[in-house]
């Protein structure tokens, strides 16, 4: 695979693995193709490909087609989600939450 690549000289390779698999093998591929852009797309090429089922329109819409993901692959996507991305999204919400309460704060200052 990677003679393959390195004769094509690509700009961008799309990886369709999961995050830890795609950084590995792009962290493994960076001394060989220097100038390319190292794509994760994770799941995506499955959702193109009709592998796997999309939310319904209404949770995409919504944001939460996590938990039609979660629904889905329990398993493989709750700790992920769960443990590992709760306390990013808490502090993610806690930091735009501040953010908006200080531009609010401001505008009530009148001039």
């Amino acid at each position: 695979m990677r003679r393959a690549l390195v004769e094509a000289d690509p700009d961008f390779v799309y990886f369709g693995l999961p995050f830890p698999k795609a950084s590995a093998l792009a962290a493994e591929l960076r001394p060989s193709l220097p100038n390319a852009w190292f794509l994760g797309l994770g799941i995506s090429f499955s959702f193109v490909c009709g592998e796997v089922d999309r939310a319904p329109a209404w949770m995409q819409r919504g944001g939460l087609e996590w938990v039609h993901r979660l629904y889905q692959e329990p398993r493989r996507l709750a700790r992920r989600y769960l443990v590992e991305g709760g306390p990013f999204a808490l502090r993610l919400f806690w930091a735009s939450f501040r953010e908006r309460v200080a531009k609010t704060s401001r505008r009530a200052v009148p001039r």
